[in-house]
């Protein structure tokens, strides 16, 4: 056993230092993930930080063969609404939207993704991941599920290749949401942004949990260990590692940074509505940088996510939803808001 402290809960349900608490490692162990599990994981999440869902439900779940890239798809229904497309940011998956979804499928037919490499899709044989190629496959994937022209939503890694889609498919999007991305990304972020990649590979799942803690516990600890199984799979011999495809992590930065510059020389053919929003705290996107970015789009509008770090929604979820709301609100639709 070991011992940590509890103060103020953070988005991802760890809390600061404050009082002891003794967790063994049999209470530390990875749960089940569908289902009734699912829903009741998304309304405690929701509880308190998102108030106006009425109904809590669990998506449809479906593979597509993309081109010969498996992709998973989470279909919130709402059949004939108009369609939000999400992808979520690098080392997440598709259930990181679960809350958002939830708040907005009544008005609109959510789907949300794993991206290529993440969650439940396939992975690339050389282990690298272009945003092009991410927003090829992806644009495969969404043709394949019949839908015509829809609203884009994208974090991060998602975010640039939602870029990158809208680069060369901006007339099939009635807008586009960018969030936590700029021409210049700073380094320092990046680079720290990969460090956590870089530890734990093959574990015990009790040591995944201890390694999210840190020198923290949580007050809902399923929580955790319920986003962590989210992530995460069992190896054949007992062993737990990321679902996300690790090759990447060694990976230099500047590579990256590379293929920022390459997505940022074509910015200007996003022709779309855009909405462009930064975490109020974010360490990877600065004031100044996301000011280069409104520059560098045509049709976009800013706004800043208060109490946000880099992971917009998980931080003050309301406050993204409500800015989505806003934005979907001007966007120019067809007439009677088809999306046909």
């Amino acid at each position: 056993m070991r011992r940590a402290d509890v103060q103020t809960e953070r988005s991802d349900g760890v809390s600061e230092k404050t009082e002891e608490q003794l967790v063994a490692d049999e209470h530390l162990g990875p749960l089940e993930t569908h289902g009734a599990n699912l829903i009741a994981h998304i309304r405690r999440t929701a509880e308190g930080r998102v108030p106006g869902i009425h109904e809590f439900i669990a998506p449809t779940e479906r593979l597509i063969d993309a081109g010969g890239v498996k992709i998973n798809v989470l279909d919130w229904g709402n059949e004939g609404a108009l369609p939000v497309v999400f992808f979520h940011a690098g080392r997440l998956n598709a259930h990181s939207w679960d809350v958002v979804c939830s708040a907005l499928r009544e008005e609109f037919h959510c789907y949300a993704f794993d991206l290529p490499g993440h969650g439940d899709s396939g992975w690339y044989e050389d282990g690298w991941y272009p945003f092009a190629k991410n927003a090829a496959v992806m644009m495969n994937a969404i043709e394949q599920l019949g839908i015509g022209r829809f609203i884009l939503v994208g974090l991060s890694f998602g975010a640039f290749t939602a870029l990158s889609l809208a680069t060369s498919h901006a007339e099939r999007l009635y807008g586009l949401v960018s969030m936590d991305v700029a021409p210049t990304m700073a380094i320092d972020g990046v680079e720290k942004q990969l460090a956590t990649m870089r530890v734990l590979d093959a574990k015990p799942f009790h040591e995944f949990v201890r390694a999210a803690m840190g020198n923290r516990v949580v007050r809902d600890i399923d929580r955790l260990r319920f986003t962590l199984s989210q992530n995460m799979r069992q190896l054949p011999d007992g062993l737990w590692t990321w679902k996300y495809d690790t090759r990447p992590r060694t990976q230099p930065a500047a590579r990256l940074i590379k293929e920022h510059h390459d997505i940022n020389v074509e910015l200007h053919q996003i022709t779309c509505p855009t909405l462009v929003l930064r975490g109020q705290t974010s360490d990877l996107v600065t004031p100044e940088a996301a000011a280069e970015m409104m520059t560098a789009l045509p049709h976009a509008h800013f706004e800043e996510i208060e109490k946000a770090r880099h992971i917009l929604h998980h931080d003050n979820p309301l406050a993204v939803i409500q800015s989505l709301r806003r934005f979907f609100a001007t966007l120019p639709l067809s007439p009677g808001n088809s999306p046909s």
